[in-house]
């Protein structure tokens, strides 16, 4: 999710479970609360996550939908306020920090073989939108997603 959007941790951190929208290849996520850049003329409001057909493993809809099905059976504590998507894979199953979420960034960031004493979380971002440039994706693209 962070590399497709070129998220901060805090945008992450907001996604909201309730009134997810599963599309045909999208999932559309609410957010909880206004983003570090939100302005008068940028409020996000909802990210769109489009599906990646060429290998369902890198998927974010086929993982949304995933973690939607086996998340919803340990919210069942929760009562009727989904709240925040992510939550602890650990009990008491509540919703996670933004440091929690940076740690599993960086967690991911090192399974992949990437340097994590000199690359941060916060690199992904940069190098998600760069990568996009060099694969010639539109700069209209690049910063609507990257705002």
């Amino acid at each position: 999710m962070a590399l497709t959007q070129a998220a901060r941790v805090q945008t992450l951190h907001l996604l909201l479970r309730d009134g997810i929208d599963f599309g045909e290849a999208s999932v559309s996520v609410h957010l909880g609360d206004n983003i570090k850049q939100c302005r008068p003329k940028f409020n996000v409001q909802l990210v769109r996550f489009h599906a990646y057909s060429q290998d369902a493993r890198l998927c974010v809809v086929t993982t949304q939908t995933k973690y939607i099905e086996y998340t919803d059976k340990l919210r069942k504590d929760f009562g009727n306020d989904y709240g925040k998507l992510l939550i602890s894979c650990i009990r008491p199953h509540k919703f996670v920090s933004k440091d929690t979420v940076a740690q599993w960034l960086k967690v991911m960031l090192g399974i992949c073989g990437i340097d994590t004493t000199k690359f941060t979380v916060g690199s992904g971002r940069p190098a998600s939108t760069s990568k996009a440039k060099a694969l010639a994706v539109p700069i209209s693209t690049i910063m609507a997603k990257a705002g």
